[in-house]
């Protein structure tokens, strides 16, 4: 009987090599998982084995978990057989039993129902380990090796803040009071702000930065960190060495471990008074345990995100579910809203423009006010009805004008006498985000039209005036996921000019390992990203793009959006937030109930 589920499963969720790109499918290694089930514990039926199918589903997708009363909609329940999918949820509830699964407190078992929720066991006890790690009381006994509260620490923040900056002041006055604390905001709504300025006043009151550790999951987003956080401390008449000693790292090389292996190899906690993450939201379950368990348990935690953007590519949802336990009075926080964000350049009524078509997609349940918006011709937000059975160029040719124009004056650039600034600028003028690698306006679609547009005869490393963003971390050279720059002239040829640091660094194009063009890139890999202008392009008939995704596409750009799409697929962006189910906060409000 095992067999012929098993069997059956694997034929309905069988990948289709021509089908479209947001198919549903079992990666092959699932017949195993399934197998090995069945087989070590005979009693195993044939709706634990759908279940669990479905719930490796959920996994692919992110998700920790499958609630029972879900599994009727829950992504791939359509391939359940109708006697089974019509089941009630009592008769779910009955039919998940058996050897295969665990109760709390006892022996160890891969299956485990827990608050109506089916679990492989490790991810249950994951989530319930970052539970207790985020809940854990701050060990004070030590005063010399914990962040105290200053004495003056008012009189410092009366320095510090001034009179409109009540809700950073709030942080900086709160965050002593529980070991963890959530710092949470949209783009613009002062969350660098607002950490440049306690690091000031922390600096005043003769915190050395040597005891605070900054991080970020990704190179780029580490890097944008450490730029926003300097520039912000600037602007707050910081002495000038507190700004020039800020020092960001990805969470990866803080705690010395590769994206191969996220188990830290050292036990010897990290040597921090106060650890600070940015981009919390793509953080996944297991770096989060991995980081919190590194940490001495007298060192206090920030994390900081925007809980509307893109989750973790792996499983979790963290920033949202820590919003959620802040919301019910489980974790200290605060929530940002309010848009501080002004480019001076920028004319007043566009930007007021496009801070509401940010508002509008993070919060509409339904399409139609967004696309009356972009259907009524806006200054900063422009609108692209997009054709499929029609020749593209003529429809794109303005988005691809500005496009072609960014290739061209890097390729100027890349020909001069290096100037930093300059290539700097360029590179972060004009960025075409997609939501697909491949088909229609997907990534190397653009990068073959800009391309041809900018007469470049091939996308290697060996032609000046090409942008290159690093794919992979290449510890030989010194580059780090998500690092970007531009290939220029040199005396011995191409070199890639690293622009993520201030000072003039040049690697052999021949060199680089793991890169590719940067005239576009996926949605995903831009987040943590600005850009004065971004064209977000959406393939046709792609579901790929969730409301998550289309935020983070448009939220990357500080004056101007460009949006290419099918009305129908725009609104099933907007109208579609990602499934995903998760159990931290739950874990959350259990760890609580114990203290």
């Amino acid at each position: 009987m095992s067999e012929a589920t098993i069997a059956e499963i694997a034929r309905v969720f069988a990948r289709d090599p021509d089908g479209p790109p947001e198919q549903i499918f079992l990666n092959p290694g699932f017949e195993f998982t399934l197998s090995t089930i069945a087989k070590r514990f005979s009693d195993t039926n044939e709706a634990t084995l759908w279940a669990v199918a479905i719930l490796l589903v959920g996994i692919e997708r992110g998700g920790t978990c499958l609630p029972l009363c879900e599994i009727a909609t829950a992504p791939g329940a359509a391939r359940i057989p109708t006697h089974l999918r019509e089941q009630a949820l009592s008769e779910w509830e009955a039919a998940l039993s058996g050897s295969a699964f665990g109760v709390l407190g006892g022996a160890p078992k891969p299956l485990l129902v827990v608050n109506g929720r089916l679990y492989f066991d490790r991810y249950f006890q994951l989530e319930s380990a970052v539970a207790k790690q985020l809940l854990t009381e701050l060990d004070g006994s030590v005063p010399s090796a914990t962040l105290q509260r200053p004495d003056n620490w008012e009189e410092i923040c009366n320095e510090v803040f001034s009179v409109t900056d009540v809700l950073s002041r709030q942080v900086a006055e709160q965050f002593f009071e529980s070991r963890c604390y959530v710092l949470a905001g949209g783009p613009g709504t002062g969350k660098t702000y607002t950490i440049a300025k306690l690091l000031a006043a922390l600096d005043r009151a003769g915190v050395p930065l040597s005891d605070i550790s900054l991080c970020a999951p990704t190179g780029k987003a580490a890097s944008r960190m450490r730029d926003a956080i300097k520039d912000a401390l600037i602007a707050t008449s910081a002495k000038p060495e507190t700004a020039d000693g800020i020092v960001t790292s990805t969470i990866h090389t803080l705690l010395s471990i590769t994206p191969q292996s996220f188990k830290r190899k050292s036990v010897t906690a990290l040597n921090t008074k106060l650890i600070i993450c940015d981009e919390t939201s793509m953080v996944d379950l297991a770096l989060l345990h991995e980081l919190l368990k590194s940490l001495p348990p007298s060192a206090r935690v920030i994390l900081v995100g925007d809980p509307n953007q893109l989750q973790s590519v792996d499983v979790g949802s963290a920033m949202l579910d820590l919003i959620r336990a802040h919301e019910t009075g489980v974790i200290k926080g605060t929530v940002l809203e309010v848009v501080h964000r002004v480019d001076a350049s920028m004319d007043a009524s566009a930007r007021a423009e496009l801070l509401e078509f940010f508002h509008e997609i993070r919060t509409a349940e339904h399409a139609d006010t967004a696309i009356s918006m972009l259907q009524s011709g806006m200054k900063a937000v422009t609108y692209i009805p997009y054709a499929p059975d029609k020749d593209a160029e003529p429809q794109i040719a303005g988005a691809l004008e500005e496009a072609v124009n960014r290739a061209a004056t890097l390729k100027v650039l890349a020909k001069r006498s290096f100037d930093h600034h300059a290539i700097e600028s360029s590179l972060t003028s004009t960025m075409v985000l997609t939501a697909q690698h491949q088909g229609d306006l997907s990534r190397t679609w653009w990068l073959d039209m800009i391309a041809s547009g900018a007469k470049f005869h091939s996308l290697r490393a060996d032609q000046p005036g090409l942008p290159i963003l690093i794919t992979a971390t290449d510890r030989a050279n010194g580059l780090t996921n998500g690092d970007s720059g531009l290939l220029v002239n040199s005396d011995s040829g191409a070199s890639f000019a690293l622009i993520e640091h201030e000072s003039e660094r040049f690697i052999p194009a021949t060199a680089l390992r793991h890169f590719q063009p940067w005239w576009a890139m996926t949605i995903h890999k831009s987040q943590g990203s600005e850009f004065d202008s971004v064209i977000v392009a959406i393939t046709p008939g792609s579901r790929l793009i969730s409301k998550e995704l289309f935020y983070t596409a448009v939220t990357r750009a500080k004056q101007h959006v460009t949006v290419i799409a099918v009305e129908e697929d725009l609104r099933a962006a907007i109208e579609s937030p990602a499934k995903r189910f998760t159990g931290l906060f739950e874990a959350l409000i259990e760890a609580a109930s114990q203290r």
